[in-house]
């Protein structure tokens, strides 16, 4: 059994009834729980960065095209060459793939750079729940339609946070 830290595994192994181990083990679980959201928090966040990123230096499909003409000049290099060298060039290998990945991955979202203003603006209105042609959307009925879905939305009561963080990325694409 792993416990959150070493004060809770002692007062786990002190407990006098079973009661107590199970009031224990719970709270250690919950504990567990609030760590794992926290850290998907950290990691969401640091995702949406990247992918702000990419968006803010322009990293598209010539990005991706790139890392793509990489990925098989080191596979070439990994087929002919000395064993010592080959854990190396898998190293970089895997590095690649990752990269490209995640570019690709940045390149189907609907709010990327290389989608069409109209698919973008599309995508945010939906996200915001207006069903009116975008064309006719002013300010005020975008920021109306945001703070109504991110009331619900927000983390601080108890919402999801990429869907807060979708509506906000919505609002900024319509407000543009």
């Amino acid at each position: 059994k792993q416990f959150v830290d070493g004060v809770m595994k002692l007062k786990f192994e002190n407990a006098r009834s079973m009661e107590e181990k199970a009031r224990l083990f719970k709270e250690d679980m919950e504990a567990k729980r609030k760590q794992s959201e926290e850290e998907k928090a950290k990691l969401s966040h640091k995702l949406l960065l990247v992918i702000e990123e990419f968006q803010v230096l322009g990293i598209g499909r010539n990005y991706a095209k790139l890392l793509e003409s990489q990925l098989s000049v080191i596979n070439l290099r990994i087929k002919g060459s000395d064993p010592k060298l080959v854990a190396s060039l898998r190293k970089t290998k895997d590095q690649l793939e990752k990269k490209l990945k995640l570019v690709q991955e940045t390149l189907k979202q609907p709010w990327s750079r290389d989608t069409d203003p109209a698919s973008q603006r599309q995508w945010a209105c939906k996200q915001l729940g207006l069903k009116i042609n975008p064309k006719e959307i002013t300010n005020d009925i975008v920021n109306k339609a945001y703070k109504e879905m991110a009331r619900v939305a927000h983390p601080d009561k108890s919402g999801d946070d990429q869907a807060f963080q979708r509506l906000a990325r919505a609002r900024d694409i319509l407000l543009k």
